[in-house]
This record gives structure tokens, sequence and C-alpha cells, in this order.
């Protein structure tokens, strides 16, 4: 671990005895949560049992980078 000065000792120490509070508010919670359901991409599986009621399903299937530029005729064997 690096060498940490006073101010962020004291923030360590408030941390691992459980001290310190969340100042997020919940319409700022709702925006940091959907910001994080919007980047889930497809492939990706989450192993909990919260997170999958956390975020709703998407509209539309996501498609990978590989796939976007396969439809868009970029990739392998396209005119890319």
């Amino acid at each position: 671990m690096p060498d940490l000065d006073q101010d962020e000792l004291e923030i360590l120490s408030a941390y691992e005895k459980s001290e310190l509070k969340s100042v997020a508010t919940p319409p700022e919670l709702a925006r940091l949560r959907a910001a994080a359901c919007a980047t889930v991409f497809e492939g990706f599986k989450v192993k909990s049992r919260s997170a999958s009621s956390a975020c709703p399903a998407p509209a539309a299937p996501l498609r990978s980078a590989e796939a976007e530029a396969e439809a868009s005729g970029q990739g392998e064997g396209g005119a890319g």
C-alpha cells in the first residue's frame, strides 16, 4: 500500500469503522442505477439475485461490438 497522508489515514480509519454515511439523494441513486444498468453487455452474466431485480430487461437485445461491425459490413469478410 502506498504511503498515506494524515487526511487519507483518517478517511481510511473512518471507512474501516463503518463511520462514513452516504450523502446521495434518492434521485441521484436512481440515476446512478439507471446508468449502471445501461452499461450491461451481451454475454455478461451477474450471479446475484438482487442485480436481476435492480435492472429491468432491456427493451431490445444488446449486441456485441463484433456483431455490430458484422451487421454494418465492417466485420471479417466485409467491405471494411
